[in-house]
């Protein structure tokens, strides 16, 4: 009887040890120890039930936190803020009913969100992000990505997204013309040369910024109307200028064959044009379209314009080619 009594025991004690989850980060842990609406017999651990009875929002914002492990046990957890950590991986591949996931201000350099389709807000900004897929997050109306190393993003399929910050990346394109509810976007201090905001919303849009892009040559920014995007969007680089049609406008010079170096000359006001193709003509107009300057090559006079910025349109025997230039 001793030894049936002893046994029913363990297998007791086993099943009870079995219960608690696994929370190696000792800050992690003391968090939710010290949370009521989490631990609600306030003992020292965190049993299972405890953490799929959960369904508040988990705030750990600034605590030092490295391991997430025990997170997986709030499988009803609708609501992580676990920004300004020291996170280098999460594994949130158990928690399907996040709807808001914060984890900005860590060392992140990748992050799986592919099993949370419920996410309505998703804040990963100033982490090490090389990539990011949201293709499986088609609720998404919030995305922070900023400060980042993005050199891709990919939101055509995110058509209730109202809110994007991607600026600080190393993004070239960026397409939003499929997402017609987006009325705030940042996308500030990136590398495009390509950008369309044209998704019929634009008369709506409360945000837009895409200044310090110049140094991609970004010159044309597609949009439902180029007035009223010029009247009311001040936001942009001084090279750049809003158009309803960018397929094949200025500045898009990396799709051509002929490679063209231009620089003006103040000493002499002369443009001087250095080209693996024979210049025939060219015309320099202002980001506004005007025709300022059309002559033959090499007979280029630059005295008469104001300074500024330019764009000149170049035609060799290799194909047509328009850049960038400032007259001082």
């Amino acid at each position: 009887m001793k030894r049936l009594l002893l046994s029913i025991f363990t297998i007791a004690a086993f099943g009870m040890k079995a219960q608690i989850v696994n929370i190696p980060d000792a800050n992690f842990k003391a968090d939710l120890v010290g949370n009521s609406a989490i631990n609600t017999n306030m003992d020292s651990e965190i049993q299972v039930s405890e953490a799929q009875a959960f369904v508040g929002t988990m705030n750990l914002n600034n605590e030092s936190i490295s391991d997430l492990t025990g997170i997986e046990a709030f499988i009803n957890l609708p609501e992580l803020w676990c920004s300004q950590n020291s996170l280098s991986s999460v594994d949130l591949s158990a928690n399907t009913a996040l709807v808001d996931l914060r984890l900005s201000e860590n060392n992140l350099s990748t992050i799986d969100v592919s099993q949370n389709t419920l996410l309505e807000r998703l804040y990963v900004g100033a982490n090490a992000l090389t990539s990011i897929d949201v293709s499986s997050n088609l609720a998404l109306e919030v995305f922070i990505c900023v400060d980042n190393g993005l050199a891709q993003l990919d939101v055509s399929m995110l058509t209730n997204l109202t809110e994007l910050a991607c600026g600080g990346n190393s993004l070239t394109t960026l397409d939003i013309s499929p997402n017609t509810a987006v009325t705030v976007l940042r996308c500030a201090d990136n590398e495009l040369s390509s950008l369309n905001v044209a998704n019929g919303n634009n008369m709506n849009f409360t945000v837009f910024t895409a200044v310090d892009n110049w140094s991609s040559g970004l010159t044309c920014i597609q949009v439902d109307d180029a007035a009223w995007s010029t009247a009311n969007w001040s936001q942009i680089d001084a090279a750049a200028s809003f158009s309803e049609n960018c397929s094949g406008s200025a500045g898009l010079d990396e799709f051509s064959a002929v490679e063209v170096d231009v620089y003006p000359n103040p000493a002499t006001n002369q443009l001087n044009i250095e080209s693996d193709a024979a210049i025939e003509a060219l015309t320099i107009f202002t980001l506004s379209g005007k025709v300022s300057l059309t002559s033959k090559y090499p007979s280029i006079d630059l005295s008469g314009l104001e300074s500024g910025v330019y764009l000149v349109s170049i035609s060799t025997d290799k194909g047509d080619i328009t850049k960038r230039f400032v007259k001082q």
